[in-house]
């Protein structure tokens, strides 16, 4: 048995029903032969999927979470609202939204990593859906929640938290997200997007990529160096052709003038990265703050 948290306000106690067989019925019911549905079984449906995000997020600690599941469950779930034909109410929407933000709010102390961020993109693609539909609701609280999971994309190195900015700037003007956080902030994030601050991880790992390309190759050089120069010492005490003692000086200074070129090389691409590094870090004290004044102002 288990207790739902229906679209309504109530808990009622039933059977969980098998997910596989909601989500064939749910979308065969919101597929273009099925625009004249039953609106009452389509939020019924709603509330069972909702339910069952809940129980498996809130229940992450004893099994295995299959986040592309939950994922596809969301990204379903806006696409219905899209669709205009789930027939839900603007109480039914206010109840989706506040059952979403009380699962969401249990990922706010969550570890680094954890589903409830992973899966914060298709949150904020279900509440823009909805937002469309129902902008008259508080979205205060849902705001403070994206911010949060956006910053720790950023700092999880996940491209996807430009997809939360994104659902963000494209809530209905009514609701001015700008008006909801700290203006000065969000414009600078905003500065930071134009200048393709999201290409910025790629370029890290690339340049993290040269960096120990070029530390392998050096220290191979150096490897070779210090045979070479073993067998130097050893013709010392022997009679050797003195061509062949040219030769190995002259194959000596050009692997030294190669090994001094492989430094100034690693020491260019080692400053390129720090500086890349040091813009990833100032972009996620931004996000920091833009969260850091949100929340002020709500206070």
């Amino acid at each position: 048995m288990a207790k739902l948290h229906n679209l309504n306000g109530h808990t009622v106690s039933k059977a969980r029903p098998d997910i596989r067989d909601l989500r064939v019925e749910l979308m065969s019911l919101c597929s273009r032969e099925g625009s004249g549905a039953d609106p009452h079984r389509l939020r019924e449906l709603l509330d069972d999927y909702i339910d069952y995000l809940d129980t498996a997020l809130s229940e992450q600690g004893g099994r295995s979470i299959d986040v592309s599941q939950i994922q596809e469950m969301l990204l379903e779930v806006s696409q219905i609202i899209r669709s205009g034909r789930a027939g839900v109410s603007t109480d039914d929407y206010r109840n989706i939204i506040s059952h979403l933000t009380g699962i969401y709010a249990k990922g706010l102390a969550e570890e680094m990593k954890c589903p409830f961020i992973i899966t914060s993109v298709d949150y904020a693609d279900v509440i823009e859906a909805i937002s469309h539909e129902y902008p008259a609701f508080d979205y205060r609280e849902v705001m403070g929640q994206l911010l949060y999971y956006m910053s720790q994309l950023f700092r999880n190195r996940k491209g996807s938290w430009m997809m939360v900015y994104e659902h963000l700037l494209s809530l209905p003007e009514s609701i001015d997200a700008l008006a909801l956080s700290n203006r000065k902030a969000f414009t600078e994030i905003q500065e930071w997007t134009e200048q393709g601050v999201d290409s910025l991880f790629q370029i890290c790992r690339d340049y993290k990529e040269m960096v120990g390309q070029t530390e392998h190759d050096l220290a191979g050089l150096e490897r070779r160096i210090a045979v070479h120069k073993d067998e130097m010492k050893a013709q010392q005490h022997r009679a050797v052709i003195a061509f062949d003692s040219l030769r190995k000086k002259r194959v000596l200074k050009a692997m030294l003038s190669q090994k001094a070129r492989l430094i100034e090389a690693l020491r260019s691409k080692q400053m390129i990265l720090e500086l890349v590094e040091d813009d990833i870090r100032e972009f996620e004290e931004k996000l920091v703050e833009l969260r850091r004044a949100y929340f002020i102002r709500l206070v």
